[in-house]
C-alpha cells in the first residue's frame, strides 16, 4: 500500500540492510519505494477519476495492457486514498495530493451524505449514485480523520513523532516530542 511505502522511507525501514547479500533479490532504495508509492496512489487516483461519482468501486482486476474491469462495483466509504494522500502530502508536500483529496471529500459529500450520516454506494460507477444503508466505522476513523489531517498544518501529530495504528488512531513514538 502507498501510505505503508512512504511510512517505511520516513523511518528508515528501507534503509541498507545487513542481510541484504543473502537476500535472493536485490533490496529496493528509498527512491524506487517512493516511486512505487507514489505510482500505487496515482492508480487510486485513476479510478477515482475514472468513475463518473469520483468515488473508486472496491475491487479490479487489472490487465498486463493496463485497462481493468470492475469486480466489485460498491464503494464502501474505505480510507484507503486518503489514507495514502495524506502520507504522500506530509512527504513531499506537493499540493496536488490535497487536491485529490479535496476531491474525494467533494465526491463523498456529494453522492454519500444522507440526513443522518453517510451511506456507502452500490454501484460507484453509475449515476445517479443508489446509496446502501451502511456506513463502515472506519469512515469516521479513518477516511474523515486522513482528510482533516491531509488539510492540517504537519505540525499537528508531526510523522517523526506519532504513528497511527491500523484503525487510524495516533500513538506518540516513544523518545520523541
Amino acid at each position: 500500500w502507498a501510505a505503508t511505502l512512504v511510512l517505511g522511507v520516513m523511518h528508515g525501514a528501507h534503509e541498507s540492510r545487513r542481510d541484504a547479500p543473502r537476500m535472493r533479490h536485490r533490496a529496493w532504495g528509498d527512491d524506487e519505494v517512493v516511486t512505487a508509492a507514489v505510482d500505487l496512489a496515482a492508480t487510486c487516483h485513476r479510478l477515482h477519476v475514472d468513475a463518473p461519482t469520483g468515488l473508486p468501486p472496491a475491487q479490479v482486476r487489472f490487465e498486463r495492457d493496463g485497462s481493468y474491469t470492475v469486480t466489485n462495483p460498491n464503494y464502501h466509504l474505505s480510507p484507503e486514498t486518503a489514507e495514502a494522500l495524506f502520507y504522500l502530502y506530509r512527504f513531499t508536500a506537493d499540493e496536488k495530493y490535497r487536491d485529490r483529496g479535496w476531491a474525494i471529500a467533494a465526491a463523498v459529500e456529494e453522492h454519500c451524505r444522507t440526513r443522518s450520516g453517510y451511506a456507502a454506494l452500490r454501484r460507484a460507477e453509475r449515476l445517479p449514485a443508489e446509496r446502501i444503508d451502511a456506513m463502515d466505522g472506519a469512515f469516521l476513523s479513518q477516511t474523515l480523520r486522513y482528510l482533516f489531517l491531509l488539510f492540517s498544518e504537519p505540525t499537528l501529530l508531526p510523522l517523526d513523532a506519532f504513528v497511527f495504528s491500523s484503525q487510524g488512531h495516533p500513538f506518540r513514538i516513544p523518545g520523541r516530542s
